[in-house]
């Protein structure tokens, strides 16, 4: 089966990090789009009201082709939006107001309603049956936190471009703050384009590795933000066992927990594959920050529903993304990393 063609085929509800005061300068809305990105509901408020874009707040970008249900913050006075003429396809649900802006990352995670078509013809209890089992094998085996293939662009044209970018940087200093002229490239999206093509490539090889743990590896602490090295095997295996320890990959950047000894070896066999040279390698960590992504899913809510169609309902955290599960339920296809082939005879990328 695939997931349908329609918006109401793929339903999202944005899951708030916290509950709003009722008061304060910055009016919440809680916002349903049908067919557009959350940028263009953001433009769509600015057109209609004096607050500027800067002054526009919400916590995630959403799916376009979907019906998705998400808050926005304008730092906005008085009244409210009732008398707005807005675009189509943008209905307020609610509003109340807080005393502060809405920004990136302010959410738990997505909770996802996925209607999968045209599955192969049996019964709904066939179909109950068969997806029961994929569920329960994704709980025991764990599912890799993969990067969809809408963060590479269609056919990895941003990974293309993202590559070009890094190259052509040079020696000039890169400043994820500013972008290029007008028409240019993002660099703080360049960036992430490489880190999750490095990101789903160890997680790859990772889950090829059987060991349970392997020396050098960063782990994270359930239920914390705490990350560090595993530098006794033997003395942690007992705690990963538990389901104490989580393993993570890693978003290259000079302010994240670098692995070392095996782990850190995995991660030159991928800076490798990506034909990066030690130059770039050095030149992507130093502009970016980086980060530690969870190696595994945590699904979490999910249920079944079958009727003339199956649908999927599950809740993720932050960053995940819905069409990584709906593709173990679907089996379509995926884009799959490839090592960058440049074009044009003035680049010379040099691997190892």
């Amino acid at each position: 089966g695939q997931i349908g063609p329609e918006p109401e085929d793929f339903l999202v509800d944005e899951m708030s990090a916290y509950e709003k005061s009722g008061k304060g300068e910055h009016l919440f809305l809680w916002v349903e789009k049908r067919g557009l990105n959350t940028t263009d509901v953001a433009r769509s408020f600015e057109k209609v009201t004096d607050v500027k874009g800067r002054d526009i707040g919400f916590a995630g970008m959403k799916d376009k082709h979907a019906i998705t249900r998400q808050w926005f913050s304008l730092l906005h006075k008085e009244g409210g939006a009732k008398s707005w003429d807005l675009r189509e396809g943008i209905k307020i649900l609610k509003e109340t107001r807080h005393d502060n802006k809405l920004r990136t990352g302010h959410l738990h995670g997505n909770r996802f309603s996925l209607r999968l078509l045209a599955a192969p013809e049996q019964d709904a209890a066939e179909t109950k049956r068969r997806a029961t089992i994929i569920y329960e094998r994704i709980q025991k085996e764990g599912l890799i936190n993969a990067f969809g293939p809408q963060r590479f662009g269609r056919g990895l044209s941003n990974l293309d471009k993202a590559m070009h970018w890094l190259i052509k940087a040079g020696d000039t200093p890169i400043n994820p703050k500013r972008k290029t002229r007008r028409g240019g490239l993002d660099p703080k999206l360049m960036q992430s384009v490489i880190q999750s093509d490095f990101f789903n490539r160890y997680a790859q090889k990772r889950t090829a590795d059987k060991r349970p743990l392997i020396q050098g590896e960063v782990v994270r602490l359930n239920n914390t933000n705490t990350h560090f090295r595993v530098e006794d095997v033997e003395a942690e295996l007992p705690r990963f066992l538990s389901g104490d320890l989580k393993l993570t990959g890693v978003l290259p950047g000079h302010k994240t927990l670098q692995s070392d000894s095996d782990a850190a070896l995995l991660e030159a066999e991928v800076f490798e594959e990506m034909a990066l040279s030690q130059e770039l390698r050095e030149r992507l960590i130093q502009s970016a920050p980086g980060a530690r992504r969870d190696l595994f899913l945590e699904l979490k809510d999910f249920s079944l529903e079958v009727t003339d169609v199956l649908t999927l309902h599950f809740s993720l955290p932050s960053g995940s993304y819905a069409t990584t599960v709906s593709r173990e339920f679907s089996h379509s296809a995926y884009d799959e990393p490839r090592a960058f082939t440049p074009r044009g005879p003035e680049i010379e990328v040099k691997a190892g």
